[in-house]
């Protein structure tokens, strides 16, 4: 292999660093939250065998507030399952959500190849939309959270929580939304 200009060899493999799989929360706990909930399953049906809903054909793929809000409950299992295994705010890894999506694919339709297309679109859908929920959280968005919580939140600005345990506890038990501990 010859040398480029800046010293690497030209063709040679880009290191791409990752987290490890010991790192991931626990094996196809996404799949299988996924698999079990009602309204997830039926719009896969009704979706053409696709986990995520977007606004249009033209904006798949990209994260927007109004695709959150389509596809707020796949997010937010994604994230109670993500926030389980992590201690602090960090993005999902891709290799991880990919495992995950294809398994609830498979649960979902047994037929499905493993590469699929919309396994690959749900994957990045699922990182991109949680990144944006991460990062407009405390933006005042009344879409994203009941109007009480934020109305709560612009009274009690000097009171932050973390954003992943907050938005797992909304999950699981929405009577502590408006909660401020």
């Amino acid at each position: 292999m010859a040398a480029a200009e800046g010293g690497a060899p030209v063709g040679a493999p880009v290191r791409v660093r990752r987290t490890g799989s010991s790192a991931w929360p626990e094996a196809f706990a996404l799949a299988k939250a996924l698999e079990s909930d009602v309204n997830i399953r039926l719009r896969f049906r009704e979706n053409k065998n696709q986990l995520l809903a977007w606004t249009s054909p033209e904006l798949v793929g990209t994260a927007t507030m109004k695709a959150l809000a389509m596809n707020v409950n796949v997010v937010l299992h994604a994230l109670e399952v993500w926030c389980k295994s992590c201690s602090t705010p960090k993005c999902m890894v891709i290799d991880w959500l990919k495992q995950e999506v294809t398994e609830a694919h498979k649960m979902l339709n047994p037929a499905v190849s493993k590469g699929a297309v919309s396994i690959y679109v749900d994957a990045w859908g699922i990182k991109r939309l949680s990144s944006l929920a991460l990062r407009r959280w405390r933006a005042p968005i009344a879409r994203l959270r009941d109007a009480q919580c934020a109305l709560n939140m612009a009274l009690k600005p000097s009171k932050l929580e973390s954003s992943i345990p907050y938005i797992c506890r909304l999950r699981t038990n929405p009577s502590t939304c408006c909660s401020m501990s």
